[in-house]
């Protein structure tokens, strides 16, 4: 639910990304649908596909900075 309003996440144990952040095409994206993005420590924006275990653990904080 904090991606859907606009929230940057981070997992605790990540040295590598700095947050992970949802995407929400407008009329101008060549992305029609919605999808997840990172934040590496380059600054390089990515797409990114959470694994099985990011979608089940608890230790997700909202992402600050």
């Amino acid at each position: 639910m904090l991606l859907k309003v606009g929230d940057r996440l981070k997992r605790n144990g990540w040295q590598e990304i700095l947050f992970v952040q949802l995407q929400k095409p407008d009329e101008n994206s060549k992305m029609k649908k919605a999808y997840l993005y990172c934040m590496p420590l380059d600054h390089q924006l990515v797409p990114w596909t959470p694994s099985a275990s990011d979608l089940f653990m608890e230790d997700w904080n909202v992402y600050t900075a």
